[in-house]
């Protein structure tokens, strides 16, 4: 059994939406040999390229999810029924070893019921990122629908239902220096966000990645995803390698 850390990303502040640095770690557990591969690309490098479409420090779907409570709770007094707004969210940032952008297109619509009473908001979006570590650099297009309920001040959490997808182009700096292509899609039910905190603090997801080498060779993962609260989460592939995620 051998135990490798593979450390994603550390950030600076998140600017315009307060979101707090993060070191984003992800600890993987197998008891395959060091080379075991899925075609052209290992489970690693799927993993890396996974947890980059969570990781908030590279625009992933983590920053999606506390931008799209923050947007509820900022705006719940301006947001008009039925009428369609428009935001640009965007950052940056590195250290001398890493780098990461991401400039993101929301659209979004409030829907309300009786008495006009808010009880959705949908959000739309599009956008790019591109991310540079010590093991990968990677330039992507992302986008994704967002539908957030629980706006009743009476309740403590936001629920939000998303589907995520993004395109990539990555190169690896390990092992055998790939590149190659991706997709990666996640769809996520019944996350919850504690309108105090903005934290996630529970829910699950199916993930799944699929792309080419540049040798030719196809390649595909498969896995869920549950978010524990406090920062973290688990990816469990289908081939039962797990991954312990925390930012």
């Amino acid at each position: 059994m051998k135990t490798n850390q593979i450390t994603a990303y550390r950030s600076s502040a998140i600017k315009m939406l307060l979101i707090p640095a993060l070191g984003l770690t992800m600890i993987f557990s197998s008891c395959k040999k060091d080379g075991t591969t899925t075609a052209a690309v290992t489970a690693d490098e799927a993993a890396e390229v996974m947890v980059q479409s969570i990781d908030p420090a590279s625009g992933g779907l983590a920053l999606q999810t506390t931008a799209a409570t923050t947007i509820t709770l900022t705006n719940s007094s301006s947001v008009k029924c039925g009428v369609a707004k428009d935001s640009t969210i965007s950052g940056s940032g590195g250290t001398a070893a890493r780098a990461y952008t991401y400039n993101l297109n929301w659209h979004r619509l409030l829907t309300c019921g009786v008495g006009s009473l808010p009880s959705k908001l949908d959000f739309t979006f599009t956008g790019g990122s591109t991310y540079s570590g010590p093991k990968m650099s990677s330039d992507d297009n992302s986008t994704g629908a967002f539908s957030v309920t629980g706006l009743e001040p009476s309740g403590a959490e936001y629920t939000v239902n998303q589907t995520y997808t993004r395109n990539g182009t990555q190169q690896s700096k390990v092992r055998n220096n790939r590149s190659f292509t991706s997709t990666v899609n996640v769809t996520t039910t019944n996350v919850k966000v504690n309108k105090v905190s903005q934290q996630i603090t529970s829910g699950t997801g199916i993930i799944a990645i699929t792309g080419t080498a540049s040798t030719g060779e196809a390649f595909s993962f498969t896995g869920t995803i549950t978010f524990l609260g406090s920062k973290k989460a688990t990816i469990v592939l289908s081939t039962g390698a797990k991954y312990q995620v925390q930012w």
